[in-house]
């Protein structure tokens, strides 16, 4: 499965990276939101794990621009946001 990790803290990306890869998956990895819609526009994923608070951009903006693009690929958000409303 390839697999897409958007995250900018590089010691949690690269745990969860290894891990994965660990696990027979293919693995990209993006800290900002510019190379996140670089990755997703070259490539394909079967996942895409999405941090939501990203230098120089919201990761949301990078599920829209899947949704807009009709791109079916599944996206798993990981935020260290902690309020309700935030999370739902």
């Amino acid at each position: 499965m390839r697999i897409l990790v958007v995250e900018d803290e590089a010691d949690l990306a690269q745990a969860v990276v290894d891990h994965l890869r660990a696990d027979a998956h293919a693995v990209d990895h993006a800290a900002t939101l510019d190379e996140a819609l670089a990755a997703v526009r070259a490539a394909s994923y079967a996942l895409v794990l999405l941090d939501l608070q990203l230098p120089y951009g919201e990761g949301l903006a990078l599920l829209r621009d899947l949704r807009d693009r009709r791109d079916p690929t599944p996206v798993l958000i990981v935020t260290a946001r902690d309020r309700l409303t935030e999370r739902i």
